[in-house]
């Protein structure tokens, strides 16, 4: 090419404003707290031995979050439960049905080290809940152990960090991640999720996301269960789900995410073989102040 329209190229090129770059990563500092509500609902139906049953349940959680040590790369984290509240409903229409374990929850305590995209690690505090639930009953914490192991409250915290880009977004970019959510003692859901950067809105910053599911079987069964699976099928329709980003704080404002699962698996009980159909849809939603 000719020097001068090479020159010509460099002068259009330099001339087109690049497309803006945003940054979405927390920026935690030493001090800092917010609040968190999580609003989780989840409506089941099911069918056993020809007979249906179903079951809406609904819980709250509200927690303290201190920053209490930033480094360059992470910061250390301490969340302390405000309240848990609980409640779940029957087919036949009775008024929901609060959990006695929800005070036991009041005061608990975790601690993590999280990197600025929102990536937890180093998770602690879960086992002390758990042997205040259990109380002086050594089955009982085996069968709270199986019904609410530690990727139960890995995602329970995940959920509100993110996890975000590695780099600055501009409208149209994506970036992935992979999570396992615990079904307790019925498996686990492999999930693999896709966010996709929609750009500003009323000052925040959102993204879309869409997960995709694969279901896994317990590896093992709790030591005097009254049943294991020894079969089952597990299938999801892809879940939708945003996030709202405050980019100029460096935190995460609000999340939404939803999924259905339905399954047909095969139980060996006390008393035979027995057969559970199911579905279940999951809405949760999550506001960071």
């Amino acid at each position: 090419m000719p020097r001068e329209w090479t020159w010509l190229a460099v002068l259009l090129c330099s001339a087109s404003p690049l497309p803006a770059q945003t940054s979405l990563a927390w920026r935690f500092r030493t001090g800092d707290t917010f609040s968190v509500e999580q609003h989780v609902v989840q409506s089941t139906a099911l069918e056993t031995k020809n007979k249906p049953f179903q079951q809406k349940s609904e819980w709250k959680l509200q927690s303290r979050w201190h920053v209490k040590e930033t480094n360059k790369d992470s910061a250390k984290l301490l969340v302390t439960v405000d309240s848990l509240n609980s409640k779940t409903y029957t087919g036949d229409g009775k008024v929901g049905l609060p959990s006695k374990e929800d005070e036991l929850w009041r005061g608990a305590e975790f601690s993590f080290t999280v990197d600025p995209q929102g990536h937890l690690r180093d998770l602690k505090g879960h086992e002390t809940l758990l042997k205040k639930l259990a109380g002086d009953s050594p089955q009982r914490l085996k069968i709270l152990t199986a019904l609410k192991p530690p990727d139960f409250f890995q995602a329970l915290f995940q959920d509100v960090l993110g996890p975000l880009p590695d780099s600055s977004v501009q409208p149209g970019d994506r970036w992935q991640c992979s999570a396992v959510d615990s079904m307790s003692i019925f498996g686990t859901l492999a999930q693999a999720t896709e966010f996709a950067y929609q750009g500003p809105q009323e000052g925040l910053h959102t993204a879309l996301s869409v997960t995709k599911t694969t279901y896994k079987a317990p590896r093992y069964a709790i030591e005097n269960d009254v049943f294991r699976i020894t079969k089952g099928e597990v299938k999801a329709d892809d879940g939708k789900g945003s996030l709202l980003f405050d980019a100029e704080r460096g935190r995460m404002r609000r999340v939404h995410k939803s999924i259905n699962v339905r399954g047909d698996l095969t139980l060996e009980t006390l008393t035979g073989m027995q057969r559970v159909e199911f579905t279940s849809g999951t809405e949760m939603r999550i506001e960071i102040k």
